[in-house]
Parts: structure tokens; C-alpha cells; sequence
């Protein structure tokens, strides 16, 4: 798996069960390793996005009878590849990979992770920038995500939820006709 991150290139090796993240500019001087991104038994990379400037991974440790997953992020550097978040337990998503996936709108990055249960975050590349939005209760849901300018869009049970750093929260669109099954997917056509 390759990822483009500016005029770099970056994969990742699996090293008995660790994950090497490697950074390259196509050169073998210019190839080197930027660190291991667990310390546990068994690692996954999940999901990586880029925005051009950074990249940020969805890393799940597996160990010691349990599942955790953190986000990472880097900037090809060293010193600039560090977890934004806490070791956290994994699971409790809906539907299929595309709720593990990173969502990139505007200038931050969304993602689900789940503690006491799923909830949504965002980050700006930073610890301190890295954040749960704040949302209702019936908002928590861990569908996948699609963005809509610099916002994100996600179903609920039976409704349709929109969520933006500018507001910093997790604001109901619309409730959706009563179905037995929920909404199954989330499409954005054109603009709308």
C-alpha cells in the first residue's frame, strides 16, 4: 500500500506484527523509516488518508486479549509522526470498511472512534487540535462518512446528521422516512 504525501511516497511494512512506516522521494538515499506505530502484539493499519501536507492512519492494536485503535499522523518527518489519540477500544461500527476510513473536508480530517460508545471526531494534524465533537445522544451512530465541502454528512437510525469544525457539533439535517432496516447507504450527487 502506497500513499502519495506532497513530492513523498509512504508504506508501510508489517514487521511481526508491528507496522514500519517507511518515507520515500523515490530515491534509495531518500529512502528511510519514520517509526514503528505499535508496540503491541499484533498491528493493522486500517485506513490512511493524505491532505496534501499530512497524512493520517487508523492503526488497530490487537493484544493482551483485547482491541484498541489510534490515530497517527505525519509529516514524512520523524519527529513529525506521532498518535494524536489515546489507545482506544475498537469496534462497535456499523456497516462495512468505509466507517474505518478518514474523511478529509476542508482542513480537518473526521473519523469514528469509540470509548464508552462511538462517537465522532475530527483533527487538524495536531494532539491538542485532535477532538470528539460534541453531539446529541441519538447523533452517535459510526456510519460511514461523506464530505460535503468542509463538512461531513452520516446516517443515523432514521436520520440524516451534518457535522463541521466552524460549528464544532453534530447538527440533525432532516429525519428520513420510517424504514424496518434504517438507511442502507450515503451518496453525494453533485453539490447536494
Amino acid at each position: 500500500r502506497l500513499l502519495a504525501l506532497g513530492d513523498l511516497v509512504l508504506y508501510v511494512a508489517p514487521d511481526y506484527g508491528d507496522i514500519d512506516l517507511w518515507v520515500s522521494d523515490g530515491r534509495a538515499s531518500g529512502t528511510r523509516l519514520l517509526g514503528q506505530l505499535c508496540g503491541v502484539s499484533y498491528c493493522t493499519l486500517e485506513s490512511w488518508v493524505s491532505t496534501g501536507s499530512l497524512a493520517f492512519l487508523r492503526v488497530e492494536e490487537s493484544g493482551y486479549g483485547e482491541q484498541r485503535e489510534r490515530i497517527w499522523r505525519t509529516d514524512g518527518t520523524a519527529a513529525g509522526t506521532f498518535p494524536l489519540t489515546a489507545a482506544l477500544p475498537a469496534g462497535g461500527y456499523w456497516g462495512d470498511d468505509e466507517t474505518l476510513a478518514l474523511a478529509v473536508a476542508g482542513s480537518f480530517v473526521y473519523f469514528w472512534l469509540c470509548d464508552d460508545d462511538c462517537k465522532l471526531w475530527s483533527s487538524d494534524g495536531t494532539v491538542a487540535g485532535t477532538q470528539r465533537l460534541e453531539d446529541p445522544a441519538s447523533a452517535a451512530s459510526g456510519t460511514a462518512l461523506v464530505v460535503w465541502g468542509d463538512e461531513v454528512c452520516f446516517l443515523g437510525w432514521d436520520t440524516l446528521w451534518r457535522a463541521s469544525r466552524r460549528s464544532g457539533r453534530i447538527e440533525l439535517v432532516r429525519a428520513l422516512p420510517d424504514s424496518t432496516s434504517g438507511p442502507a447507504s450515503l451518496v453525494l450527487a453533485g453539490d447536494r
